[in-house]
């Protein structure tokens, strides 16, 4: 598990546009299968909603898995 905090910040050319503090929380695990790698997580948990900058927010919550070969075993 990992969180992360970000404070407000100004976020425009003008100074009058201020982004929102926020905390993110996101998971992940790793399984190792005789020759393969199995990953999962999830990221922004509590599906915040959030900017860094002016006009662009970024995604909401976010799942993913990935099936990874071992060569070397």
């Amino acid at each position: 598990f990992d969180t992360q905090y970000e404070s407000g910040r100004i976020s425009s050319s003008s100074g009058l546009w201020r982004t929102s503090a926020f905390t993110l929380f996101n998971a992940r695990c790793a399984i190792d299968v005789k020759w393969f790698t199995i990953n999962a997580g999830c990221t922004n948990i509590s599906d915040v909603n959030y900017s860094y900058t002016e006009g662009y927010p970024e995604e909401g919550r976010a799942m993913y898995a990935e099936l990874c070969f071992n060569l070397k075993k």
